[in-house]
């Protein structure tokens, strides 16, 4: 007889996690960063979608050199108790000058963060893919409208004396406008009537 497995109930895993996820981090004398060990999945999802929007310019080209910096704003904010500035030159240089940063990743759940990084590079991928696409679609758009104008174009000279059209062209130096394309369609004209 097979032995009946007994499921752990909420309350037994809601046990098992801290008391309390936020670890205090003295940074100097007075000044404390208050650390999440773990983020919700809300906070998680905008940590992905800012990084990800941060590397894309409007028009759809990536920018790696800013992937970095957005990884960093977002552990500074969405981890800890940390204010930045509106001035992104200015959330620079505090990110990069200061160890905030590097108290943050000691502090928070590596596997949430590994795998946040991972969800990073797979969205980040797939939209390159998906730009990608869509130029490709653009140019086949392109290809077949110009294949278009070509036929239409070879059956509208189709029976067209060229030579004819051009000496029919030479002779109307000093000519206007108006008249050089009276003159041709005259031509085309007469060369379709014959």
């Amino acid at each position: 007889m097979a032995k009946k497995t007994e499921k752990i109930s909420i309350n037994t895993l809601e046990k098992l996690m801290p008391a309390s996820g936020v670890i205090t981090v003295e940074l100097h004398e007075g000044v404390n960063l208050l650390v999440k060990r773990n983020i919700s999945l809300e906070d998680m999802l905008l940590f992905v979608d800012e990084v990800v929007d941060i590397c894309f310019t409007a028009d759809g080209e990536y920018m790696p050199e800013v992937l970095d910096f957005g990884i960093r704003r977002n552990l500074a904010v969405k981890y800890a108790n940390c204010s930045l500035p509106e001035n992104v030159g200015k959330q620079y240089d505090l990110l990069y000058g200061t160890w905030v940063v590097g108290a943050i990743l000691e502090h928070i759940d590596s596997a949430q963060y590994s795998e946040i990084c991972k969800a990073i590079d797979k969205r980040i991928t797939h939209q390159l893919n998906t730009h990608y696409s869509v130029e490709q679609l653009q140019l086949a758009e392109i290809s077949d409208k110009l294949n278009e104008l070509t036929a239409s174009t070879s059956e509208m000279f189709t029976g067209v004396d060229i030579a004819s059209v051009l000496e029919t062209l030479g002779t109307l130096r000093g000519m206007d406008e108006e008249k050089v394309v009276r003159a041709l369609a005259k031509s085309i004209n007469a060369e379709h009537e014959k």
